[in-house]
């Protein structure tokens, strides 16, 4: 629920924290205001030069009572803010709703009475960080309630109610030692620097943390919904609500802002052929503006009046008794549009010239509050109440649970009953689980407290959350978590690597049919995705992916598997299967690679080099929603597997390579969270001595590279290096790319260069702030203060790069090719630093930050003469050299902001595959030429034994 240009903004007022929209909402009124030196906080407006708080309330509040975060309830909005000010609290709306005592978060008071004295109070850090967080205010003799919340007024450790938290020497509730402050100022949680996203344990009521760009989602048990799993559906609240047909509505808030514009979607199946499913009014009594949704005589009925007549836009369809139905209504002005399933647009027009919607009560689904509703069905067009099941409403963009009292804009519940498919009817679940329907329109258990599983049949343990680390395998014997650890890992919880570089570097998973891996769930595939995969089989039959949406393995989900030597390609969003076949067969022992592509309902499948198979799934939906893990080469539970994937059995070969979005996973087993026999493939190409002299083979697709040892290189590592080769420059042909890791180790009394990176302490050198000028002579002793300096140390690390430097000697007849490469992450999101040759000229380009834009410093010296270069480039924070030889240099400077260039500890030299979409196209082609040296800072690095890629050629001319 965010939206803004900015995506800066909550619907309907929420709060936007780190973790998005969090259901708590911030009054209106309490803005900060400017009162000369001051700022007024927390309501308080300026008069006179002096903050004071208003005596009138200045906007029409909500028209009802409400629950704020002090567990309090309040008879107006204006009284919240009144209050708040007054009190100069920091409280929030958690409830459109009055408290209910058994939900409220305050603990009984404890009431101290203190001096009249001036009170300091601290704002939450939510609030304008820009201005000095303490609001100054007398205060007269009183009795101070305590409840113990961050901030609050204490005299000991004991008057503080949040875990963690302790009263400090100003006597106020603040956090322990090692923990800080939640964004709601409400909890005391592990300070970021020392804690994962998941390690705090932010998922409630058994739900399961998921950790994933920077941040996490927590996946619920059947009878909780919310972010955090903080709202439980008690026995009372149904899943899927039934409406009977006689007494049962709903109430909803006021609607708010509709007058130019409303738009709704509601997902339901009916039992009968008429019933009131939407109705909103201006007057209690029928008079005025109206807006409805209906079923009258099968057909679905959209009607609206603005004042000068009702228009009626009838469906092109009839509805299906007992078949589930999405019906879109949408107004603007006069106009509107009625959508039913996937037949076309019906639209309508409102005579006359008045285009506002005026509605002054509050809207109704299902049915009315009153028994005689003859005056009113000619309105809407049928005096029967919806008879049926409704699983999803949304006003706009904003999904209504309308069956939860937990949802602020449901404000009250009659005779709802809980829609339950034909399926409950056999009792499927066990363990005294509750059957209900579920979103899909199957049936769905709500297990009891300890037991899990799609019909319960699963008791909770230890290994429910898998603590072995790196896909290692949990079995729970004698009530304790054992972990069998995969190849390369070992340890109570396979917390230690085995793998030495050169084993990781040539392992390949190989599967037995009941084997599996399991990794993170895909991300970024909703509306569109291309995945490829390097698989060989033993088998004919057997799976090679799945990703799911529900354990129950209803829902959508996304299937890669071979059936009778043919792989098949399925995937569901929700309507109905796409279901594509490759026309060729697989070869028995040998590797292939699938290609599968897909955007919105329209898919792909193509084998090796073999014919592209299309297809798509059913409308009228088109994204892929996906909750649970990705698994490779078999399945973890088959309960989990959709029936349409038509998966029996798992792969009986070896996956190579998994590439996501153009982004290859190189090491699966690294990357994995579970995983099951999994063993080292020993196989085609790799199945016979091919590298010589000790070199290790590493697979690529049905080729392979040498890994060479020191002092050989060569295709198959033939060829030993001599004193005269160590002086042969190094020949890149476009696809010669070297990685460098930086291990922050230093290289101390030897002459040999390996892949360690350091820097020298740039902490020495006297260096005017950011290259701040254009003198000639003082650029240039900058430059000489780098390379003189003697003393090294690493400021590589946690907090990321603050300078680099880079020299390469180098020769090229070349345009275009990217030299050196650094980033972090999979998009240009992340931070990145490039040298590149583009046109003809050098250039520098680097990005610090997420709110930085790209900079790029550009030489003035074409280098694609076929001469020897050294080109010189310095980054110092924000700012930036470049110099060819030895000419002027080139400086930039990047925007105020981000100064740290953080990356992943990888230098690639010559290119990279792939990269990150969206930069300049010149990058993506590697440097074709010669190189002789390469210096980081004063390190020069050895290209011929740096061992990541021995399949080098050396320059006949030096």
């Amino acid at each position: 629920g965010i939206n803004g240009d900015a995506c800066e903004l909550c619907f309907n007022g929420e709060l936007l924290t780190e973790r998005g929209c969090n259901g708590l909402f911030m009054p209106r009124g309490i803005d900060l205001e400017r009162c000369g030196d001051e700022t007024c906080k927390n309501g308080a407006h300026c008069v006179k030069g002096s903050c004071t708080c208003r005596e009138e309330c200045p906007y029409q509040s909500f028209p009802g009572s409400i629950c704020a975060s002090d567990g309090r309830t309040y008879d107006t909005e204006c009284q919240l803010v009144d209050h708040i000010c007054k009190s100069q609290k920091h409280l929030y709306i958690t409830r459109y709703n009055p408290c209910q005592e058994e939900k409220s978060v305050s603990q009984t008071p404890n009431v101290y009475t203190e001096p009249s004295i001036s009170l300091i109070k601290p704002t939450r850090d939510i609030q304008d960080a820009g201005f000095n967080n303490q609001y100054q205010y007398p205060a007269t003799p009183t009795s101070i309630t305590v409840h113990g919340l961050l901030g609050d007024y204490c005299i000991n450790d004991l008057d503080c109610s949040v875990h963690h938290g302790v009263c400090s020497e100003t006597r106020q509730c603040i956090c322990d030692t090692d923990y800080e402050s939640s964004v709601n100022g409400r909890f005391c949680i592990l300070s970021q620097e020392d804690q994962s996203p998941c390690s705090s344990n932010p998922c409630l009521g058994g739900g399961t943390c998921e950790e994933h760009d920077g941040t996490f989602t927590c996946f619920c048990p059947s009878n909780r919904m919310g972010n955090q799993c903080e709202m439980e559906l008690s026995a009372h609240e149904p899943l899927v609500p039934l409406f009977n047909g006689l007494s049962s509505y709903v109430e909803l808030a006021a609607l708010e802002k509709v007058d130019h514009k409303l738009s709704m979607s509601i997902e339901f199946k009916s039992f009968d052929s008429n019933g009131l499913i939407f109705y909103a009014q201006q007057y209690d009594n029928g008079e005025g503006d109206f807006i409805s949704l209906a079923i009258v005589k099968g057909y679905i009925e959209f009607r609206y009046n603005l004042g000068d007549g009702p228009v009626s836009i009838i469906s092109s369809h009839p509805i299906k008794i007992n078949n589930w139905h999405k019906v879109q209504a949408k107004r603007w002005h006069r106009d509107g549009i009625l959508k039913m399933d996937s037949y076309p647009d019906v639209r309508g027009q409102t005579k006359g010239t008045l285009r506002s919607l005026d509605i002054l009560t509050h809207p109704f689904i299902g049915g009315y509050p009153i028994k005689n509703i003859n005056y009113l069905s000619i309105n809407f067009g049928t005096s029967d109440f919806f008879s049926g099941c409704i699983r999803e409403f949304k006003l706009g963009h904003k999904d209504i649970k309308i069956q939860s009292a937990s949802e602020p804009k449901s404000r009250k519940r009659v005779d709802l009953g809980e829609c339950q498919t034909a399926e409950c009817k056999t009792s499927p679940c066990k363990n005294e689980g509750r059957c209900v329907e579920g979103l899909d329109g199957k049936y769905l258990c709500q297990c009891k407290k300890n037991y899990s599983g799609p019909e319960c049949q699963e008791e909770k343990n230890a290994c429910t959350r898998n603590p072995c680390k790196g896909g290692g395998e949990c079995k729970f014997v004698k009530s304790e978590p054992i972990c069998e650890c995969p190849p390369g890992r070992k340890g109570t919880f396979c917390e230690l690597v085995t793998l030495s570089d050169e084993s990781a570097f040539t392992f390949v998973p190989s599967f037995n049919s009941k084997s599996y891996i399991e990794l993170p769930t895909l991300r970024h595939v909703s509306k569109s995705f291309e995945i490829q995969v390097w698989f060989l089989t033993y088998q004919p039959n057997g799976m090679i992916l799945y990703n799911g949406q529900n354990t129950n393995g209803h829902g959508d989900f996304l299937s890669l598997n071979l059936v009778n030597k043919k792989v098949q390609y399925r995937y569901d969003l929700g309507s109905g299967i796409a279901n594509m076949t490759s026309k060729e067969s697989v070869q028995i022992g040998q590797w292939h690679k699938v290609k599968i592509t897909r955007k919105g309902p329209h898919g792909s499948l193509q084998l090796d080099d073999g014919q592209v198979v299309t297809g798509s799934s059913y409308a009228p939906l088109t994204e892929l929603n996906l909750n649970l893990p990705l698994y490779l080469g078999g399945f973890k539970f088959s309960y989990t597997l959709s029936r349409n994937s038509d998966i029996v059995i798992g792969l009986d070969g070896a996956i190579q390579g998994l590439s996501v979005n153009g982004h290859l996973v190189e090491d699966l087993m690294e990357h994995a969270k579970d995983s099951r026999r999994i063993t080292r493939f020993s196989g085609p190409p790799c199945d016979s001595h091919k590298c010589l002299n000790g070199g290790l083979c590493k697979p690529s697709f049905r080729s392979y590279t040498c890994k060479c040892r020191k002092n050989y290189i060569g295709k198959y590592c033939e060829k030993h290096l001599n004193v005269v080769d160590d002086k042969r420059p190094v020949h890149f042909n476009g696809k010669t790319y070297l990685k460098f890791m930086n291990k922050l180790t230093h290289m101390i009394n030897t002459n040999e260069t390996n892949m360690d990176l350091v820097e020298e302490d740039v902490q020495l050198i006297e260096w005017n702030e950011d290259f701040d000028t254009d003198d000639d002579e003082q650029i240039g002793q900058i430059i000489d203060d780098f390379d003189s300096d003697e003393e090294t140390f690493d400021i590589y690390g946690r907090r990321g790069e603050t300078n680099n430097k880079f020299t390469v000697h180098l020769r090229t007849i070349e345009k275009n090719g990217l030299l050196i490469w650094i980033n972090q992450g999979t998009s240009l999101k992340g931070d990145f630093l490039a040298v590149a040759i583009v046109d003809g000229y050098p250039e520098l380009s680097y990005k610090l930050g997420k709110k930085q834009n790209t900079l790029r410093i550009k030489s003035k010296k074409r280098i694609n003469d076929d001469k020897w270069h050294r080109l010189k480039v310095i980054r110092r924070r924000r700012t930036g050299l470049i110099q060819v030889d030895k000419l002027k240099p080139i400086r930039g400077k990047s925007g105020t902001g981000a100064s740290i260039l953080n990356t992943n500890g990888k230098v690639w030299l010559g290119g990279k595959e792939p990269l990150p979409p969206g930069l300049p196209h010149q990058y993506y082609k590697g440097f074709k030429g010669c190189i002789r040296k390469v210096k980081i800072f004063r390190k020069r690095l050895d290209l011929l034994r740096h061992g990541d890629n021995s399949n080098l050629k050396l320059c006949s001319r030096t």
